[in-house]
C-alpha cells in the first residue's frame, strides 16, 4: 500500500439520557441493573449520534467537493474530498473523488496514490465505469490531460504513472493499452493488491 496511513478519525458527539426516579415498590436488587442500563444508554445514544454527525459531515463535504469539480476548481475539490476522508476514512468515494480531482490538477503522482486506496477499500465501486470526461471539464480539458499524462509517463521513469494511465484507459474502453499499461507498471512496481484488482477488472 502506497498511501499513508488513513487520515485521523474525527469524532465530535455528545449524548445525555435522563434518569427517572425509580418507583418506590422497584425492588433494591433491581437497581444495579437500572445503572448498568442507563450507562448502555449514554454509550448508545453517544455512538449513535457519532455515526450520524460523521455521515452528515461526509455528505456536506462530499457534494461540496463535487461542486467544486463542476466549476473547474480542482485544488478545493480535493480539500474538501480530504474532509470528506477524516469523517469516514473506509468509504472508497471520497479517496476516488479526491483522485480525480488532483488527475483533473495535473498532478498525476499524488492522483494514483489516492486511485490505489480507493481500489483497496471497494474495487467494483471504483472500477466500474463513470464519466471522466466530465469530471475532467469536457472534451478538451479531457484530451490535453491525457495527452499530458501520456507524455509525462513516457518522459519519467513513474511506473505509477502507467497504473493511473491504466485506470484511465480502462474508463474509455480502451482494454489493449490499459492492459499495456498495466504490465508496465506491474513490471516495476512491487506486488500490491490495486494492481492486481485493476489487472483483472481490464481482463489482464
Amino acid at each position: 500500500d502506497q498511501v499513508a496511513s488513513p487520515l485521523e478519525r474525527l469524532r465530535d458527539a455528545s449524548g445525555s439520557t435522563e434518569i427517572s426516579p425509580a418507583s418506590d415498590d422497584e425492588p433494591e436488587r433491581a437497581e444495579p441493573n437500572s445503572a448498568e442500563q442507563l450507562i448502555g444508554d449514554r454509550f448508545r445514544q453517544k455512538y449513535e449520534n457519532a455515526g450520524s454527525f460523521s455521515e452528515e459531515r461526509f455528505e456536506r463535504y462530499t457534494k461540496a467537493a463535487q461542486l467544486y469539480l463542476q466549476q473547474g476548481r480542482y485544488h478545493r475539490a480535493a480539500d474538501s474530498f480530504t474532509l470528506a476522508c477524516m469523517y469516514k476514512p473506509g468509504d472508497s468515494r471520497a479517496y476516488l473523488g479526491k483522485s480525480q480531482a488532483l488527475l483533473a490538477a495535473g498532478q498525476y503522482a499524488d492522483s494514483v496514490l489516492f486511485l490505489a486506496r480507493a481500489i483497496e477499500l471497494d474495487p467494483d465501486r471504483t472500477l466500474a465505469k463513470t464519466n471522466l470526461v466530465e469530471i475532467l471539464g469536457g472534451p478538451d480539458a479531457f484530451i490535453r490531460r491525457i495527452t499530458d499524462l501520456e507524455e509525462a509517463a513516457a518522459a519519467t521513469d513513474a511506473p505509477q504513472l502507467q497504473l493511473l494511465l491504466a485506470y484511465i484507459y480502462h474508463q474509455m474502453d480502451r482494454p489493449q493499452e490499459a492492459r499495456a499499461a498495466i504490465e508496465a507498471a506491474q513490471s516495476k512496481l512491487p506486488p500490491s493488491l490495486p494492481i492486481d484488482l485493476l489487472k483483472a477488472a481490464v481482463g489482464g
